[in-house]
């Protein structure tokens, strides 16, 4: 297929549709990429071994404001998760009513992702069961040292986190366009790959392209943005106190990384918009 026509369609949308950017946040700002491979793997292991799990959780009961801290940490990382695939589901809801309507309607998207966010959710049990199952055995292996296999199933792990990361997309638009449940969006997304997997590994070079050019870029602006007030603190510095300059430094920071998550959201409405109509198209 031709991405031309897909490339100034996605462009156009992410500019003419910002209210689009906030939900893009959410996405980006909750989703974590784990990269695995045998050392680190290893190495995790290593430094459990060396620290000791007992005397770290016998440590934390000895520290509760510390482990208050840790709850409340994992507890904001949930929240955070789930108002992601809330906005994952919203985002492509908008992408569809963009191509049908010619318009997005903010509350109507997220009430869209409200409705599919129980598949959406359960798709993402059904990726996460297997990945769970290989890092239970990469713990045995490693506990019994055979870490032979230990590194052979961490590249297991690594090659399935990839091969979902293919295919995903398509299973949520499935999900949210198609209104599949979670388990036929699976299949149905899988059998899009499989048909199309040459088309789909062009769309996902060309996508990690854009990434890679949104990261510098976004790097520049943000550091464009923010050094003029890191500079003028640490002029301040040799003048006066450590307040104002503290201040004034802290402001940089503050706005480097608030250039930074906008173009976060940017980045992700472009990804979603190209992903999703190169769904479209292969489709027909």
């Amino acid at each position: 297929m031709s991405f031309k026509e897909v490339f100034k369609t996605s462009w156009r949308n992410v500019f003419k549709y910002k209210s689009l950017w906030f939900m893009g946040i959410f996405v980006s700002g909750a989703s974590i990429l784990l990269e695995y491979n045998p050392d680190d793997i290893n190495q995790f292991f290593s430094t459990l071994a060396s620290v000791g799990v007992i005397n770290w959780f016998t440590g934390l009961a000895k520290a509760p404001a510390f482990l208050l801290l840790i709850i409340l940490g994992l507890i904001l990382a949930v929240v955070f998760a789930l108002i992601s695939v809330i906005a994952s589901a919203g985002l492509l809801a908008a992408v569809g009513q963009i191509k049908n309507e010619a318009r997005a309607d903010f509350k109507y998207n997220i009430k869209a992702g409200l409705s599919r966010f129980a598949p959406m959710i359960v798709a993402a049990v059904w990726f996460f069961i297997p990945l769970f199952f290989l890092f239970i055995l990469t713990v045995i292996f490693y506990q019994f040292e055979l870490f032979f296999l230990s590194s052979l199933v961490g590249i297991l792990m690594f090659v399935y986190m990839f091969f979902i990361y293919l295919f995903k997309h398509f299973a949520s638009c499935y999900i949210v366009l198609e209104q599949y449940p979670a388990w036929a969006a699976i299949m149905a997304g899988f059998k899009f790959f499989i048909r199309n997997w040459s088309s789909v590994l062009v769309a996902h070079l060309i996508d990690w392209g854009i990434l890679l050019a949104f990261f510098l870029a976004s790097f520049l602006i943000a550091a464009l943005v923010a050094i003029p007030f890191i500079l003028i603190g640490a002029i301040l510095i040799l003048f006066s106190g450590w307040s104002l300059p503290f201040v004034t430094i802290m402001i940089g920071i503050v706005v480097y990384g608030l250039v930074t998550i906008i173009m976060s959201g940017i980045r992700v409405c472009f990804s979603y918009n190209f992903l999703t109509h190169t769904y479209w198209q292969l489709k027909k």
